[in-house]
């Protein structure tokens, strides 16, 4: 699934727009795509595990229980960036 994304989203441009890219940039966004298909499906099987996104940053992935012991911890680490 993710490879077919990939070459739609690559294929007018490299094909039609004689455009050249690095491996390296069609890897990245094969990442990204592996790493969207990879939160939902976590969502869906670990439906009490919150994803509490983090601008320019990862998801932080914690415990639904002690969710603001989580919001603490995620204020410490963007300090810390």
């Amino acid at each position: 699934m993710a490879v077919g994304k990939l070459i739609s989203e690559f294929q007018t441009p490299i094909i039609d727009d004689n455009q050249v890219f690095l491996l390296t940039s069609l890897k990245k966004r094969f990442l990204e795509y592996l790493s969207e298909r990879l939160k939902k499906q976590l969502s869906n099987e670990w439906q009490d595990i919150p994803f509490i996104p983090q601008p320019g940053m990862s998801d932080f992935v914690c415990s639904l229980a002690p969710v603001f012991h989580c919001l603490l911890a995620a204020s410490h680490l963007t300090k810390m960036r």
